[in-house]
């Protein structure tokens, strides 16, 4: 094995021989104090970049705690900000197309290093670059600081600076590693895929990015800073007295947060602020035309939030859970799925189809049509194999399938197989490979089934919802 030594603007990194290319793993893009925006670094001589680097701090588990289980969280507030990156060629003229792979996990949880999604299983024999960004979730992320300390006024966004400026780094730096900066995907999922949509309304990324792959997600996730205030607030009552967050120990204000995020309906808190970098009139300025321009392939599960429904604090009380999805919004919804049940429609299927569309899937089609009505390439899907829920469908991307019970195993590879061949067209081509994959035009989906096959959609999820999923008054 021969390790590879490259020049960025920063400093010189050693990555290794890995398979048909190169591994440059842990590459630092910035470093940030708490609740502050992140800074650039530098370094002298050569960086070993030969192993995964920590990721941000947060909990070792989304959610509840389990009684009984000591709480435990992971990560590094001085070397949490880092990319990794797996290419075919590390030749400056090779320009290979490259994707930016933006995890998820509710703007609480996440990491680049989850070894069933290191680039080089997802490139296969592609020629590609494939990059994956640390950003701070949570708390030091996405909590809106500046109601209680002013002089961190606009932290509720530093999750977004994170990404900012781990895709500036990407493009000014990628030739170095093989990559083209003019051929750059956002590929994204749920947190992942709101905060590449979000990205988009920001001028600056049309330049980083000529197209996006984006599941479950769209731009639902952006908060007022009201709502952002508001949260803050009630994160306070869970620290102890006197104490702010700045100067809390680490271990105790990530236990602080997942106590906060312990219910089934944590998982709107957290997420972008119509604070800087974002202007308040986004939505003005692209129905006037500001808009983002580039190739897309949007979708969801058909189920999104069918887990949630069958969970047993949503069963106990549903009125709580959809006011903390929902906030001011939860009474549209509970009127959404009475209005279902009076016309036939079972309970769970009623709750499940108002909490997957008011969610998710009304904003990602939204979305689609929007670009597809300016005139940009998008192709659309549906993930359907059962059961379809939140984040299935990327893990049949990343090739973590797993057989229904009942089905046979070659069923799921074959689904598998399907969705991988395409996205990866679509990443390095601009297409998905199969011809009658039509591009959407407010319409056409793909449908992955067991028989992945084409669908005239116009209609496809209810609709009427805000522009913002979560609002507190």
């Amino acid at each position: 094995m021969k390790d590879k030594i490259v020049s960025t603007d920063c400093g010189l990194v050693r990555g290794k021989r890995n398979g048909a290319g190169y591994a440059f793993l842990g590459i630092p893009f910035g470093r940030a104090e708490r609740f502050c925006p992140p800074e650039p670094v530098t370094w002298e001589g050569v960086r070993d970049c030969l192993e995964y680097a920590p990721a941000a701090p947060q909990p070792d588990r989304q959610g509840a705690w389990p009684e009984g289980v000591p709480f435990s969280w992971n990560g590094s507030e001085e070397e949490g900000l880092n990319l990794n990156i797996w290419t075919k060629s590390v030749e400056k003229d090779a320009n290979l197309p490259v994707v930016i792979y933006i995890y998820g996990g509710a703007f609480q949880v996440g990491s680049n290093s989850m070894p069933s999604r290191a680039g080089d299983l997802f490139m296969e024999d592609r020629e590609m670059v494939f990059v994956a960004v640390n950003y701070r979730g949570g708390v030091l992320g996405f909590l809106e600081m500046g109601e209680i300390e002013p002089s961190l006024r606009g932290s509720g966004n530093n999750g977004i600076r994170d990404l900012l400026l781990a895709i500036d780094w990407v493009h000014r730096n990628i030739r170095s590693f093989g990559g083209s900066p003019e051929r750059i995907t956002l590929f994204g999922i749920s947190a992942g895929a709101k905060s590449i949509a979000s990205l988009l309304t920001l001028p600056q990324i049309q330049e980083c990015c000529s197209q996006v792959v984006l599941e479950s997600g769209a731009m639902q996730a952006f908060r007022t800073e009201h709502t952002a205030q508001a949260v803050a607030r009630d994160f306070l009552h869970c620290l102890p007295a006197d104490i702010s967050p700045r100067d809390l120990e680490l271990g105790e204000l990530l236990r602080c947060q997942a106590e906060f995020c312990g219910r089934a309906g944590a998982t709107c808190f957290f997420g972008p602020v119509l604070t800087e970098p974002f202007a308040k009139d986004w939505e003005q300025r692209w129905e006037s035309g500001e808009s983002w321009r580039g190739s897309a392939l949007i979708g969801c599960g058909a189920q999104e939030m069918l887990n949630t429904v069958r969970n047993p604090e949503f069963k106990e009380n549903p009125g709580q859970v959809v006011a903390d999805l929902f906030g001011d919004h939860a009474s549209l919804a509970m009127y959404k799925k009475e209005e279902l049940c009076e016309a036939g429609v079972a309970e769970e299927e009623a709750w499940t189809r108002v909490l997957s569309d008011f969610m998710y899937r009304y904003y990602s089609d939204g979305l689609a049509r929007k670009l597809a009505d300016e005139g940009n390439p998008v192709w659309c899907y549906s993930f359907e194999y059962a059961p379809a829920v939140h984040g299935r469908g990327f893990h049949f991307m990343m090739n973590e399938w797993d057989a229904p019970q009942g089905t046979e195993p070659e069923e799921a590879e074959r689904l598998t197989a399907f969705m991988r061949r395409n996205v990866r067209a679509f990443l390095c081509d601009g297409a998905p490979e199969e011809k009658s994959w039509r591009p959407y035009e407010g319409k056409h989906k793909m449908i992955f089934t067991s028989e992945p096959h084409m669908e005239e959609r116009p209609e496809d999820t209810l609709t009427g919802f805000p522009v913002q999923v979560y609002t507190r008054g």
